[in-house]
């Protein structure tokens, strides 16, 4: 039997009734039985761009007793991750704000140290890993040295540039703080021209998705 048929069939054990979780379990050992447990672990569903594992889209059905059976009686990896950005099932259930399911995958044992920091990023900014980031300090001194102002540029891997701005020290006394030199930086990963006054935690919460 071919991943095409696979793919139908466990499509079609998906989209029954949630609410009727042990029907969800019969069928799916049929499938088992007819595919084999290590085409079913392979699957991926190709219907989306995540492309899930089995446990990546129960967890995402809220399916706690198949999630549960499937591990007990046929040995799947809770701490599977996702090739397109390395989520795990927990960190799918935390992603989605379902505490239920985030505390039943604990009492199965689930690595809670597998955590956001550990993700892969997602594929648009693959690409911004091989670019450059160019940062022109003006100071007040050597002596007591505080920034004043600040030019940021972003050239790719072949120094073609892609963005430049400047960030200016406001009419109050201070002089620019790391993280609005952070929030400089993060709007240069995003291409993002169009700078603008923001105040100091919504500069470090932008910027944060950086560091």
């Amino acid at each position: 039997m071919s991943m095409n048929q696979l793919q139908t069939e466990l499509i079609k054990v998906l989209s029954m009734d949630k609410e009727n979780q042990n029907k969800i379990i019969n069928r799916l050992d049929k499938i088992i039985v007819n595919f084999g447990r290590l085409n079913i672990i392979r699957w991926r569903n190709s219907l989306n761009d995540e492309k899930n594992t089995l446990l990546h889209e129960l967890v995402e059905r809220d399916l706690p007793d198949v999630v549960d059976y499937v591990i007990k009686n046929y040995d799947f990896d809770i701490n599977i991750r996702r090739e397109s950005d390395g989520s795990t099932p927990f960190q799918l259930a935390f992603d989605n704000q379902n505490t239920k399911m985030c505390d039943f995958l604990k009492g199965l044992g689930v690595d809670e140290t597998l955590d956001d920091g550990l993700k892969w990023p997602p594929e648009k900014y693959k690409e911004y890993a091989m670019n450059i980031v160019w940062l022109d300090l003006e100071m007040t001194s050597l002596e007591n040295p505080e920034i004043l102002e600040c030019a940021v540029i972003i050239t790719d891997k072949n120094l073609k540039k892609l963005a430049k701005s400047k960030l200016s020290c406001s009419s109050t006394p201070k002089s620019l703080t790391v993280v609005e030199l952070l929030y400089a930086f993060s709007c240069l990963r995003e291409l993002d021209h169009s700078f603008r006054t923001i105040g100091i935690s919504q500069a470090w919460s932008l910027a944060s998705r950086y560091i």
